[in-house]
């Protein structure tokens, strides 16, 4: 799996992927995230089982899907 730029990741409530973001400067950021209203968010538990998310306090510049689960 490669990494894809934010502008085309899915922006729906039923889209978790995994999002990051990579500085020039070494720093690097990932976090579990789905489009919320108007912005990225990720949740500490199931996002289909919590009323709100928190906001991620970095804006990704990358994104890619989650793997398929183990069989």
């Amino acid at each position: 799996m490669e990494w894809r730029a934010i502008e085309t990741a899915p922006k729906g409530q039923d889209n978790e992927i995994l999002v990051a973001r990579f500085d020039g400067d070494g720093s690097n950021w990932y976090a579990t995230a789905m489009w919320w209203i108007d912005t990225w968010a990720f949740f500490a538990a199931n996002p289909r089982q919590v009323q709100a998310p928190v906001l991620l306090c970095f804006e990704p510049t990358h994104w890619m899907p989650f793997p398929a689960p183990p069989k």
